[in-house]
Parts: C-alpha cells; structure tokens; sequence
C-alpha cells in the first residue's frame, strides 16, 4: 500500500514538550553567586582607598652624623648637619709682572741718563740660602704710626752719586756686596747686589724714583731673592697710595715714605743736611716689596773708632730695635764727618732678626 507524500514545504515540526519552570532559575542563582564571590575577592585584595578631604603634610626626621668620637653612639641631632664646605680664596685682578731691577749704572727708563763710575755686570740668576730672606726681610716689624699721622720731613742734602764695594758676612758665610747710587738732581736710582764667594746671588734690590725738597721719593722698588719673581711696591702719587705686585694691601705713599733700600740713602741725606750736632733720632716710613710698612725709629748711639780694610774711621752708630723678636734690627755706622775723606755711605751695616739669629753684615770694602 502506497504511503501518501506531501512536499517539503509543507511538512509541519513536531510539537514540543512542556518547558521545565525552575530550569532558569537555577541558571540566575548561579550567575549570582559567581558576581558576589568575584566582589568579594576584589574587596579583599585592592589596597585601601585614600581618604576623603585636604592632604594631611608627612612629617620626616632627619638626623645628622658626628664625626667619629665626637659623640656617643646612637646620639645625634634632629636637625641636618650640613658640612662646611672650603672658603674659596678671593679673587684678585691679575698684576702685571714686575720690570727686572736694573742693572748697576743704568737709570730707569723714563729718567735722562747720567754719568757714573764703572759698574759690575749682573750676576747670573742662582739659588739664594733660605737663611738670608729671613735675615734682611722680615714680616711684621714696623711699629705703628700714631692716629695715622705721616712722617715727620727732614731737610736733605744728596751725596754725589758713586759705587762702593763691601765685604759681605751672612750668618758666618763670606761674600761680596755692590751698593750703586747716582742721580742727576731730578731723578735717582739706588741697587743693591751681594753674593757668596762661590758667586751664588743672594739679594737684587733696586730703588727709582724722584728727587724732591724733603729727600728721596721712591716710585718703584724691586726686590728678588732665590730663584723666585722679582717682587715690588710701586709709589702710586696719583692716588697716594703704595700698591704691591702680590698682596693686595696698600699703605699711604706719604711724602718722605721710604722703601727698604732707599731709606739709606735718605738717612744719609737727612744727615749730611743737619750737620753737626747731629739729632738724636730720626723717623723714616719704611716700606718692603711685599706688604709691610711701618714707622722705623733710629737712634743715635755713641760714637766708635770703627776698623776697616781702609783704615779706622769715627763713625756715628745708628740704632733701630724693632718692636717685636721677629722684626728686623738694624746697626748702621757712618763716618762721622760726612763731608770727609771716608764720605757720607755706611761704613758698616748689619741686620739682624733677634728670633731667629739669622744675620747678614756689610763692611766697606772701596777705599776711600
């Protein structure tokens, strides 16, 4: 028996059974138990949320470390200890580098030349004893000038220019000294050169400068020893001050202020200009090359039959005590007749420092 078709089109699904009411149900309880265990394990693991309202500022102690022994252990400060840092050193205007002292018998260069006796040439550069700085320059040894007043002024009367020869002893060692003075009544030049008997230098000292009513006034003096930089202190008459080549200090460039080598001559002057009597002390504002200056008091001593290689001569003795043991003495003996045949120049100079025993002495050599 034939079993009737119809097309596809036209057959009908099947119907279904009845759905199961709590089937759904279980699947949202179980969604929901997923979401609330999930919130839980976030709330448990997420760090704390910051609180509402201003931030509120930390506070942070510090302590500083002592150095080693200087507390106990375990005692410091609350408050940092910041280390002191090294003061730097002040800046100074670069100078410029000191002119060469002259040779002897060559005035300065904007000074017209004069005529002079033969010279010795200049001796070549060597090492200087250490001894003989301290000997003949010295820190600290001027003596205060009252309120700042200047130097009293002395009349002057310049001796004829001229080269002497000295023997030289410094400190037990032999040697030879050229003390070189010429002028032409506007402008002077004054050198100093001594050396060992081996022919080592040991001072270079040279004094340029005018030639006033009250005696000498240095523009510029030079000093060199050991093989270190020509040292200097320059008279500076458009401002009144003296300026060093190092220090930065200045001093007043009173009128009759003196260098460490013209205030020989000056004394020679002031001397020669008093005639006889002479005073009993004379008062000279006395400059070195590198910064100290001061009133230097000379006092006149007895006089003496002083001994030379040229003979014995009367000589005036000069005295300058300084005011401390580490200044400079200094004994000057002069003939005692300037206007004599043995002159006006020292016969004999000695300079001692009294705290270190270290000595240099000139005694004249040239005959007269």
């Amino acid at each position: 028996m034939a079993t009737p078709s119809a097309s596809a089109g036209l057959l009908h699904a099947a119907p279904r059974g009845p759905r199961r009411p709590g089937r759904w149900r279980s699947a949202l309880l179980l969604a929901l138990a997923v979401a609330g265990w999930h919130a839980w394990l976030v709330d448990r693991l997420a760090p704390p949320a910051a609180p509402v309202g201003p931030p509120r500022p930390g506070l942070v102690q510090l302590r500083s470390l002592p150095p080693a022994g200087a507390l106990p252990a375990g005692v410091g400060s609350t408050t940092p200890a910041v280390p002191a840092s090294p003061r730097p050193a002040p800046l100074l205007p670069p100078a410029s580098p000191p002119a060469p002292p002259a040779a002897p018998g060559l005035v300065a260069a904007d000074a017209p030349p004069v005529a002079v006796p033969p010279d010795r040439a200049p001796m070549p550069d060597a090492g200087l004893p250490m001894a003989a700085e301290a000997a003949i320059d010295t820190e600290a040894d001027g003596e205060a000038g009252p309120a700042g007043l200047p130097p009293p002024l002395y009349p002057t009367q310049l001796p004829p220019p001229t080269q002497l020869r000295y023997a030289l002893l410094h400190n037990g060692q032999a040697g030879d000294a050229w003390l070189t003075w010429q002028h032409d009544g506007q402008r002077y030049q004054l050198t100093l050169q001594a050396q060992t008997a081996a022919g080592v230098p040991l001072l270079q000292q040279a004094s340029a400068g005018l030639l006033e009513s009250h005696g000498l006034a240095p523009d510029r003096f030079t000093d060199r020893r050991r093989q270190g930089r020509t040292q200097a202190a320059n008279f500076r008459r458009d401002t009144g001050q003296i300026s060093y080549s190092g220090p930065p200090q200045q001093h007043p460039a009173w009128p009759g202020a003196q260098d460490r080598l013209s205030w020989l001559a000056q004394l020679v002057a002031v001397l020669a200009a008093t005639g006889s009597p002479p005073p009993e002390a004379v008062t000279l504002f006395v400059t070195d090359a590198r910064g100290q200056a001061g009133l230097w008091q000379l006092q006149r001593q007895p006089d003496e039959l002083l001994s030379t290689p040229g003979g014995a001569w009367p000589a005036q003795r000069w005295l300058r005590e300084p005011p401390r043991p580490e200044g400079l003495r200094i004994e000057v003996w002069l003939p005692a007749d300037p206007a004599g045949p043995a002159g006006a120049w020292p016969l004999r100079l000695r300079l001692l420092v009294p705290r270190s025993g270290h000595q240099l002495e000139l005694l004249r050599a040239t005959p007269p």
